[in-house]
């Protein structure tokens, strides 16, 4: 049993941590005042002084959300901070003003040396009150990238391991970006976006193995039976009132696994790289949320 806890535990963090970007990525937990810990993850660039990029709260979790961060870093005093601007999707319930934004009190770092991120945060509503108080553990992504690479090499090279779980595992880190957003049966991943018009791109990311799903936006069937295969099949959906919901359901599990449809969703600003995992009969939706400017 314990080998198997052990072996879930390095597949869920290789789809956390593989194909980190050259921009600064760290990862690692919140830890509230009330003694609650959650996973955090912040991947930014610093051009000028200006800090730009984005969080991730409660990775995989069931209230996983992604917000656009900016801060500042002073090159001569070395101090570094960000502060969390806006939603770009969540799987908790949506309700614009009640999202408490993290704001990370200035604290000095050397990112040619330091590899970890250490200091406390206090949080607050859109109007401004106070929210949450607590501490951000952030290490850098690379050095958990070694460790994945030995588990991952290790894991391959055991006799002890079924082929199956060896396949499972590289699937996965196949299929993970670094915005992966995994849809799951029964749950409403929520998209806040000022657009338009947003379009979803939906593709198979590993090996073509004859996933089938159908389409619908609000109810109305836009891909029938749709077989997944590498050429992307790009729907666009019109944004013209406050809550838009697309559904996707499994007709076909496909060869390998349950279905993972690659589905990229994409706005002027963002493109968020979700991928579905769902099998046959099963179904999970997103609701496009129009966002006040």
């Amino acid at each position: 049993m314990k080998k198997f806890l052990l072996l879930s535990l390095f597949i869920f963090l290789g789809t956390i941590y593989s194909n980190a970007q050259s921009s600064n990525d760290y990862v690692g937990a919140i830890k509230l005042n009330d003694t609650s810990v959650i996973t955090y993850r912040v991947n930014f660039k610093i051009l000028k002084g200006v800090v730009s990029g984005y969080s991730l709260t409660d990775l995989h979790g069931d209230h996983e959300t992604k917000s656009t961060i900016k801060g500042s870093y002073d090159e001569n005093t070395k101090l570094f901070s960000f502060y969390e601007t806006g939603v770009i999707y969540t799987k908790s319930p949506v309700s614009q003003n009640d999202f408490c934004n993290i704001y990370f009190q200035p604290i000095k770092v050397d990112f040619a040396k330091n590899k970890d991120i250490k200091g406390k945060f206090y949080g607050k509503f859109s109007d401004g009150t106070k929210c949450i108080d607590g501490e951000i553990f952030l290490n850098a992504i690379e050095k958990v990238e070694k460790r994945m690479a030995k588990v991952s090499k290790k894991i391959n090279n055991s006799k002890k391991v079924a082929d199956s779980i060896k396949e499972k595992f590289n699937n996965l880190k196949i299929l993970d970006t670094i915005n992966l957003n995994v849809l799951k049966k029964n749950e409403i991943t929520s998209v806040l976006t000022t657009s338009k018009t947003i379009k979803f791109h939906l593709y198979d990311g590993g090996k073509v193995d004859q996933d089938v799903i159908t389409l619908l936006i609000d109810g109305k069937i836009v891909l029938l039976n749709h077989e997944i295969s590498d050429k992307k099949e790009i729907v666009e959906v019109p944004v013209l009132k406050d809550n838009t919901r697309i559904t996707i359901i499994s007709k076909s599990e496909g060869t390998i696994g349950t279905t993972t449809a690659v589905i990229e969703i994409v706005d002027a600003i963002n493109t968020i790289k979700t991928v579905t995992s769902l099998n046959k009969g099963e179904q999970t939706e997103i609701d496009v949320v129009r966002k006040s400017n």
